[in-house]
């Protein structure tokens, strides 16, 4: 009899697991998806030194119509200069060379009534910081060969808004001298304010063309050139390089990074995390209009962290308005690899992000493990902003780019391509607004050719159809069917009820982490200053 019973139960599980499989696809469940991911990028391998010993050494506090040269000159290694709150300094200040690794402080004497480490500094801050102002077109703060350990905190730096001659750069850290241990390094700009003149045209902010350079909780605004580009920070140097919450303006690229001729090195391990890039909708039209280019642009850089930073108003001028450009300029020493950006929130752009890689023109060009991963892209083309609302551009040559976990409100085509070779190129857990891909061509046969060996899986394009797309993907009418909860108030998490919740190849929800990015969003715009 019990024999008789285990027969039953024998032949009865087949049937017993076959149900259980289809309750469980009723609920919901998704395998995981075997993949083949390519190498990710790797992360910055080093950091420049920000937090260093007290000071120990004297005090010296220069009062306005004080000599702020000659007690730079005098200084050593663990003292401190403090100026007096308010007062201008008119000049052009040089950084010199000393021994020793102890850093030289220059501050504010009022430093104790000023926002603390962490806290972004404000123009409204502005009536208790000494000024530093250059009134021709050298720099206001420069430095001499091997210039190193200087710190600055609550400093403002700018130009007298009543000089005529372009000024190149407001800090131009760089050494003529073209040996290694010339390259300024150690410096420190931290809760400064830094700014252009309305009416006159100041290129760039800071031009790091130095190594273990940070600039720290600082606001650089008002940057403009009639007649070329202009940034708030260019970066030329070796690195590293920390770029940390800072309000980035300027009408040109906000930032930089890498040299457009082989005169420099490619910029190494660079953390560029919780800043605001803004561009202010008055420079559009009317009489401050101004020639706007990208938000980010990168020529040459490796192991570069981008995080959690908001990248606002790119429209499209004589550049097609990417919001962030990486576009090797082509040289013997220029490359762009083991870049990651993720957690970022990019809005109000003419397009997202394009990538170029090798072509016929610059076959030197090296473009390869890219991560963009876990970021928001919102109100991207449109009449607004001019442009093709594209959300990715990959042309020419590129190898291991990944594009993971991203949501898109875009008005163009989700993805475009050339006829180039993408090897190692992955695309998954995307919710883009648009299903067309590989320019007009689609997914389709030229895909393979192009993208060999590529992972395309678990996406969601609205407004398309499955044939030609391999399978694992979605293709939902419109914005309404995908299941935001709150689309029409910006709300892009997926509901509960979305079919797109926990179905990402990793289990997760496809798209991206939405209550993540808000929080560092909030942090990237306020600066920490009541948020």
């Amino acid at each position: 009899m019990l024999s008789h019973a285990r027969s039953i139960t024998t032949r009865l599980r087949p049937s017993i697991f076959l149900l259980l499989l289809l309750a469980i696809i009723a609920l919901g469940y998704r395998p995981p998806f075997a993949q083949l991911v390519p190498p990710l990028a790797a992360p910055p391998l080093a950091a420049p030194e920000v937090v260093h010993a007290a000071a120990n050494g004297q005090t010296v506090f220069v009062p306005a119509g004080g000599d702020l040269q000659a007690a730079i000159d005098e200084a050593h290694g663990g003292d401190v200069i403090a100026l007096e709150a308010g007062a201008t300094f008119m000049g052009n200040f040089t950084l010199p060379q000393k021994s020793g690794a102890d850093w030289v402080v220059i501050r504010s004497a009022a430093r104790e009534s000023l926002p603390p480490a962490g806290v972004r500094i404000a123009p409204t801050d502005a009536n208790r910081l000494p000024k530093i102002v250059t009134p021709n077109a050298a720099p206001a703060i420069a430095t001499q060969p091997g210039a190193h350990h200087f710190h600055f905190i609550d400093v403002e730096i700018a130009a007298a808004p009543n000089g005529s001659a372009r000024v190149e750069a407001l800090a131009r850290l760089e050494s003529a001298g073209g040996a290694e241990n010339d390259t300024p390094a150690d410096i420190i700009f931290d809760r400064c304010y830094i700014h252009g003149a309305p009416a006159r045209d100041v290129r760039t902010g800071i031009l790091l063309a130095s190594a273990r350079t940070a600039v720290l909780d600082s606001y650089l605004a008002d940057f403009q050139d009639a007649s070329a580009g202009s940034q708030a920070i260019a970066i030329t140097g070796p690195g590293p390089f920390k770029i940390v919450n800072n309000y980035l303006s300027a009408a040109a690229e906000n930032v930089v990074l890498g040299a457009s001729d082989a005169s420099a090195a490619s910029p190494a391990d660079v953390e560029i995390r919780g800043n605001y890039f803004h561009k202010p909708i008055s420079w559009k039209t009317g009489a401050r209009a101004r020639q706007a280019k990208d938000l980010l642009a990168l020529n040459s850089g490796q192991r570069v962290l981008i995080e959690n930073n908001v990248f606002e108003n790119s429209w499209s001028t004589d550049e097609r308005g990417f919001a962030v450009v990486l576009a090797a300029s082509g040289h013997s020493s220029s490359v762009i690899q083991d870049v990651t950006f993720r957690k970022n929130v990019v809005r109000r752009s003419a397009a997202g992000i394009g990538i170029t890689g090798q072509t016929a023109d610059f076959p030197k060009r090296l473009t390869q493990r890219v991560l963009i991963q876990d970021n928001l892209f919102e109100e991207i083309g449109g009449a607004e902003w001019g442009g093709s609302g594209v959300l990715f551009q990959i042309v020419g040559g590129t190898m291991d780019v990944v594009i993971d976990h991203n949501t898109g409100l875009q008005k163009g085509k989700a993805l475009v391509t050339d006829g180039a070779t993408q090897a190692g190129f992955v695309y998954q857990n995307n919710i883009a607004l648009d299903h067309q891909t590989a320019d007009a061509l689609g997914y389709g046969e030229a895909w393979s050719v192009r993208f060999p060996g590529d992972v395309f899986a678990r996406n969601v394009l609205t407004g398309g159809a499955a044939s030609g797309y391999p399978n694992e993907n979605f293709f939902p009418g419109s914005a309404a069917d995908v299941g935001f909860v709150d689309a029409a108030s910006g709300n892009y998490r997926l509901s509960a009820a979305s079919p797109y919740t926990n179905a990402a190849t990793d289990g997760a929800n496809i798209g991206a982490d939405y209550e993540a990015i808000q929080s560092a969003a909030a942090d990237a715009v306020t600066g920490g200053r009541n948020s």
